[in-house]
Protein backbone atom coordinates (compact mmCIF):
# COMPACT_ATOMS: atom_id res chain seq x y z
CA UNK A 1 0.00 0.00 0.00
CA UNK A 2 1.44 3.45 -1.05
CA UNK A 3 1.87 5.24 2.35
CA UNK A 4 0.86 8.84 2.69
CA UNK A 5 3.53 10.95 1.88
CA UNK A 6 4.28 9.44 -1.21
CA UNK A 7 0.78 9.46 -2.36
CA UNK A 8 0.98 13.07 -1.24
CA UNK A 9 3.97 13.11 -3.63
CA UNK A 10 2.31 12.04 -6.87
CA UNK A 11 -0.73 13.18 -6.11
CA UNK A 12 1.36 16.85 -6.74
CA UNK A 13 3.93 15.50 -9.27
CA UNK A 14 0.65 14.51 -11.56
CA UNK A 15 -2.56 16.08 -12.56
CA UNK A 16 -4.22 12.75 -11.19
CA UNK A 17 -6.87 12.95 -8.25
CA UNK A 18 -7.17 10.65 -6.18
CA UNK A 19 -9.87 8.27 -7.79
CA UNK A 20 -7.94 7.75 -10.27
CA UNK A 21 -3.98 6.83 -9.03
CA UNK A 22 -3.90 3.24 -9.84
CA UNK A 23 -1.54 1.89 -7.67
CA UNK A 24 -2.60 2.74 -3.92
CA UNK A 25 -2.90 -1.01 -3.62
CA UNK A 26 -0.93 -3.41 -4.86
CA UNK A 27 1.45 -6.04 -5.02
CA UNK A 28 5.04 -7.07 -6.82
CA UNK A 29 6.27 -10.43 -8.08
CA UNK A 30 9.94 -11.04 -8.73
CA UNK A 31 10.61 -13.68 -11.23
CA UNK A 32 14.00 -15.17 -12.74
CA UNK A 33 15.47 -13.10 -15.33
CA UNK A 34 13.98 -14.68 -18.28
CA UNK A 35 11.90 -12.90 -20.05
CA UNK A 36 9.30 -16.09 -20.70
CA UNK A 37 9.13 -16.56 -17.23
CA UNK A 38 8.11 -12.94 -16.87
CA UNK A 39 5.61 -12.86 -19.83
CA UNK A 40 3.81 -16.78 -18.24
CA UNK A 41 3.42 -14.60 -15.08
CA UNK A 42 1.57 -11.65 -16.45
CA UNK A 43 -0.60 -14.46 -18.29
CA UNK A 44 -1.42 -16.51 -15.47
CA UNK A 45 -2.42 -13.44 -13.34
CA UNK A 46 -4.77 -11.96 -16.16
CA UNK A 47 -5.91 -15.69 -16.60
CA UNK A 48 -7.10 -16.12 -13.34
CA UNK A 49 -8.46 -12.57 -11.47
CA UNK A 50 -11.74 -11.99 -12.05
CA UNK A 51 -12.17 -8.41 -12.30
CA UNK A 52 -14.36 -6.00 -13.88
CA UNK A 53 -11.38 -4.71 -15.95
CA UNK A 54 -7.56 -5.00 -16.51
CA UNK A 55 -4.76 -3.32 -18.18
CA UNK A 56 -1.27 -4.25 -19.33
CA UNK A 57 1.41 -1.94 -19.42
CA UNK A 58 4.71 -2.77 -20.78
CA UNK A 59 7.39 -1.19 -19.95
CA UNK A 60 10.32 -3.57 -20.62
CA UNK A 61 11.52 -1.62 -23.68
CA UNK A 62 9.75 1.67 -23.68
CA UNK A 63 11.23 2.52 -19.80
CA UNK A 64 9.81 5.50 -17.60
CA UNK A 65 12.91 7.04 -16.32
CA UNK A 66 14.57 3.92 -16.60
CA UNK A 67 12.46 1.68 -14.37
CA UNK A 68 11.18 -1.36 -16.52
CA UNK A 69 8.31 -3.78 -15.57
CA UNK A 70 5.27 -5.16 -16.68
CA UNK A 71 2.42 -3.77 -14.46
CA UNK A 72 -0.94 -4.75 -14.54
CA UNK A 73 -3.95 -2.44 -13.47
CA UNK A 74 -6.95 -3.90 -12.74
CA UNK A 75 -10.68 -3.21 -10.44
CA UNK A 76 -12.38 -5.35 -8.07
CA UNK A 77 -15.78 -3.84 -6.67
CA UNK A 78 -14.75 -0.22 -7.98
CA UNK A 79 -10.92 -0.73 -6.18
CA UNK A 80 -8.25 0.07 -8.13
CA UNK A 81 -5.27 -2.12 -8.05
CA UNK A 82 -1.52 -2.92 -9.62
CA UNK A 83 0.50 -5.83 -9.77
CA UNK A 84 4.19 -5.28 -11.02
CA UNK A 85 5.86 -8.23 -12.45
CA UNK A 86 9.71 -7.52 -12.77
CA UNK A 87 12.85 -9.52 -12.93
CA UNK A 88 15.23 -10.25 -10.82
CA UNK A 89 17.81 -7.89 -12.75
CA UNK A 90 14.61 -5.29 -12.64
CA UNK A 91 14.06 -5.41 -8.99
CA UNK A 92 17.83 -4.81 -8.41
CA UNK A 93 17.59 -1.86 -11.06
CA UNK A 94 14.15 0.01 -8.74
CA UNK A 95 15.98 -1.33 -5.81
CA UNK A 96 19.06 1.04 -6.77
CA UNK A 97 17.06 3.49 -8.46
CA UNK A 98 15.29 4.24 -4.89
CA UNK A 99 18.55 4.07 -2.69
CA UNK A 100 19.69 6.92 -5.62
CA UNK A 101 16.48 8.78 -5.17
CA UNK A 102 16.64 9.01 -1.68
CA UNK A 103 20.13 10.12 -1.44
CA UNK A 104 19.33 13.04 -4.16
CA UNK A 105 15.78 13.57 -3.57
CA UNK A 106 13.46 11.74 -4.90
CA UNK A 107 11.96 13.51 -8.08
CA UNK A 108 15.23 11.77 -9.91
CA UNK A 109 12.84 9.10 -10.15
CA UNK A 110 10.43 10.72 -12.61
CA UNK A 111 13.10 12.88 -14.41
CA UNK A 112 13.85 15.89 -11.69
CA UNK A 113 17.39 17.56 -12.44
CA UNK A 114 19.55 16.74 -8.97
CA UNK A 115 20.33 19.70 -7.19
CA UNK A 116 24.32 19.14 -7.29
CA UNK A 117 24.87 21.99 -4.98
CA UNK A 118 23.79 20.14 -2.07
CA UNK A 119 26.76 18.24 -2.84
CA UNK A 120 30.92 18.51 -2.48
CA UNK A 121 32.84 18.25 -5.54
CA UNK A 122 33.84 14.59 -4.56
CA UNK A 123 30.81 13.90 -3.75
CA UNK A 124 29.07 15.71 -7.12
CA UNK A 125 31.32 13.34 -9.18
CA UNK A 126 30.21 10.24 -7.72
CA UNK A 127 26.56 10.85 -8.26
CA UNK A 128 27.19 11.83 -11.83
CA UNK A 129 28.57 8.91 -12.01
CA UNK A 130 25.92 6.62 -10.49
CA UNK A 131 23.67 8.95 -12.47
CA UNK A 132 25.26 7.78 -15.88
CA UNK A 133 25.93 4.32 -14.07
CA UNK A 134 21.98 3.21 -13.73
CA UNK A 135 20.98 4.55 -17.34
CA UNK A 136 23.55 2.14 -18.55
CA UNK A 137 22.38 -0.44 -16.43
CA UNK A 138 18.20 0.35 -17.80
CA UNK A 139 19.50 0.63 -21.52
CA UNK A 140 21.39 -2.95 -20.70
CA UNK A 141 17.93 -4.47 -19.06
CA UNK A 142 16.50 -3.15 -22.26
CA UNK A 143 18.70 -4.53 -24.72
CA UNK A 144 18.94 -8.15 -22.51
CA UNK A 145 15.15 -8.02 -22.91
CA UNK A 146 15.21 -7.75 -26.68
CA UNK A 147 17.41 -10.54 -26.65
CA UNK A 148 15.95 -12.50 -24.12
CA UNK A 149 19.22 -13.57 -22.30
CA UNK A 150 19.18 -15.98 -19.68
CA UNK A 151 19.40 -15.25 -15.45
CA UNK A 152 22.59 -16.49 -15.84
CA UNK A 153 24.31 -15.05 -19.15
CA UNK A 154 27.12 -13.30 -19.34
CA UNK A 155 25.60 -10.32 -20.05
CA UNK A 156 23.13 -10.48 -17.03
CA UNK A 157 25.43 -11.21 -14.84
CA UNK A 158 27.49 -7.94 -15.89
CA UNK A 159 24.62 -5.77 -15.63
CA UNK A 160 23.93 -7.41 -12.07
CA UNK A 161 27.92 -6.48 -11.17
CA UNK A 162 26.99 -2.81 -12.38
CA UNK A 163 23.94 -2.46 -10.16
CA UNK A 164 26.28 -4.20 -7.01
CA UNK A 165 28.99 -1.30 -7.40
CA UNK A 166 26.86 1.15 -7.77
CA UNK A 167 24.85 -0.22 -4.33
CA UNK A 168 28.23 -0.27 -2.67
CA UNK A 169 29.03 3.23 -3.38
CA UNK A 170 25.49 4.72 -2.72
CA UNK A 171 25.99 2.53 1.09
CA UNK A 172 29.56 2.96 1.46
CA UNK A 173 30.56 6.95 0.65
CA UNK A 174 30.32 9.16 3.36
CA UNK A 175 28.10 11.35 1.99
CA UNK A 176 28.06 14.17 4.59
CA UNK A 177 25.81 16.57 2.59
CA UNK A 178 26.04 20.09 3.09
CA UNK A 179 23.32 21.83 4.09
Amino acid sequence: MKNFGTLREKLRRTTLKLSEVRDIIGCRVVVLNQNEDQDLVVRRITESIQAEKFKIIDRRINSNHGYRAVHIELRIDRIRLEIQVRTAIQDLWASTSEAFGELVGRGVRYGKEIELERFSARERILVLQIETGLASASNKIGVAFGKNYAQDSTETREIHNELNVINSLIANTDWGLQS
